[in-house]
């Protein structure tokens, strides 16, 4: 959705521009001849398509064919006035050449960026760069070429969606019929279907395009030849045949579209000394000075202390518990006539109890208990990896205490893109189709690999 987003807005912003330029033909361009313009757009074209099976990039691929058809176009449309200045033509065929020489030139800015950066290739759009450019009756133009980039099968057909003036089922003046030569084989297995008026799908046997490689690029040319029935001087009926010739270039990627590698990022929880706790405690004078036999004065204390706790298993983050309890006399007459009655931990650890006896003078106590929280004592880090297959879901589930994560995702070309799970990248290679969730904070996240163009 990014991506297709990310194109109407170019497409939009080119279209703009376009209007705003149309009345501009540079001094330059006006001197130039209409073939040489042609001929640079081929030659940027090639060049396109060269690196597209350099890098393996059907974003490219998709740029040098449409850069390639429009120049085609050109040349037919011109016909007999290739060799006149773009300043010599008429006002249309001016804005023709305006926008083929400056999508030539956006082809150089193209080839200099990232391989998956070429998105916005997409504005190589017939459509956009013929739009207000008349068509003939009696005249062949491509206006669309779908099914540029397929992904692998081993059985079946290959389709190719062309749309251009007068190549679909024709009526009673044009009629057509079309061939397609690859790597200077005629193919005589191909089947034609006639889609509407100017529509026309062509189904290449798939063993024609496919190969041994995890990206192949094979350049299909396709001729048609076209009837179109006229009268001359109203009267006569004659026939005229004209033949129309192109080349595309199809790009078969391989199923797998590369590795992903899943990166969690857990917490691991556990009891962890938060602090040591301590209570003082004085008592009175319990002196006895006479008929002391049996201590008389003997008397109890206890000291306290209680914690909160959830007392769910497992336990909950922020509980406490106490353990290691100890007393200690610390001032007054410590050394005799006093007694350690008992030192409890009880209530599921929480309550610490001191209790102790004295028949003394004076004497200050300390109880000391030490407590743990219950918390995140650490985060572990885990990693899944599996294959990725074009346009197949894939669930990736978290651990229990997820925290976040991250996706590592290698392209069959060795591009690597790293990306939050629980969202998408900016290139639009990874889509996030939906988020499960689950116990224990752990999380399904499904994700699907979108074919480049």
């Amino acid at each position: 959705m990014k991506l297709f987003i990310n194109t109407l807005l170019l497409l939009f912003v080119l279209s703009h521009q376009i209007k705003a330029q149309e009345a501009v033909i540079t001094t330059a361009i006006a001197a130039t001849e209409a073939s040489e313009l042609i001929d640079q757009a081929k030659n940027s074209a090639s060049t396109l398509l060269g690196e597209a099976e350099v890098r393996g990039s059907a974003l490219l691929n998709q740029a040098g064919n449409e850069l390639n058809v429009l120049a085609t176009n050109a040349s037919v449309l011109l016909g007999k006035q290739l060799d006149k200045t773009v300043g010599e033509l008429s006002s249309q065929n001016q804005q023709l050449m305006v926008r083929l020489d400056r999508l030539t030139k956006s082809s150089e800015s193209f080839l200099a960026r990232d391989i998956y950066d070429l998105k916005d290739a997409v504005a190589l759009d017939l459509t956009q760069a013929l739009s207000g450019i008349p068509f003939y009756q009696d005249k062949l133009f491509i206006s669309r070429v779908n099914g540029l980039t397929h992904i692998s099968k081993d059985e079946g057909y290959y389709k190719l969606d062309i749309i251009g003036t007068n190549l679909g089922l024709g009526d009673n003046k044009v009629t057509s019929d079309i061939s397609v030569t690859i790597d200077s084989t005629k193919i005589t297995d191909t089947k034609i279907e006639r889609t509407s008026r100017n529509e026309t799908d062509i189904l290449i046997p798939v063993k024609y395009l496919n190969d041994s490689t995890s990206y192949s690029s094979k350049m299909v040319s396709i001729d048609v030849k076209y009837t179109i029935k006229k009268k001359f001087l109203f009267l006569i009926p004659y026939s005229k045949n004209e033949n129309f010739s192109f080349n595309i270039n199809v790009s078969i990627l391989s199923k797998k579209a590369g590795q992903l590698t899943s990166k969690f990022t857990s917490s691991e929880y556990g009891w962890e000394r938060e602090r040591t706790e301590q209570i003082e405690r004085s008592t009175a004078n319990h002196h006895c000075s006479s008929s002391c036999s049996g201590e008389p004065t003997r008397t109890n204390y206890t000291i306290p202390f209680r914690v909160s706790s959830s007392n769910t298993t497992p336990p909950t983050l922020g509980d406490r518990r106490l353990q290691n309890i100890r007393l200690n006399c610390i001032s007054g007459p410590c050394g005799a006539w006093n007694a350690v009655m008992s030192l409890n931990i009880s209530n599921n650890r929480t309550l610490a109890v001191a209790s102790f006896d004295v028949w003394s003078h004076p004497t200050t106590w300390r109880m000391q208990v030490d407590v743990d929280q219950y918390r995140e004592i650490n985060e572990v880090v885990t990693s899944n990896s599996s294959d990725l297959f074009y346009d197949q879901i894939i669930k990736i589930e978290t651990p229990i205490n997820f925290k976040y994560g991250k996706l590592v995702y290698k392209t069959i070309t060795n591009k690597q893109v790293e990306i939050l799970l629980g969202s998408e990248d900016d290139e639009g290679l990874l889509t996030l189709e939906s988020i499960q969730n689950l116990s224990n904070g752990r999380k399904i996240y499904f994700y699907k690999a979108k074919k480049p163009i």
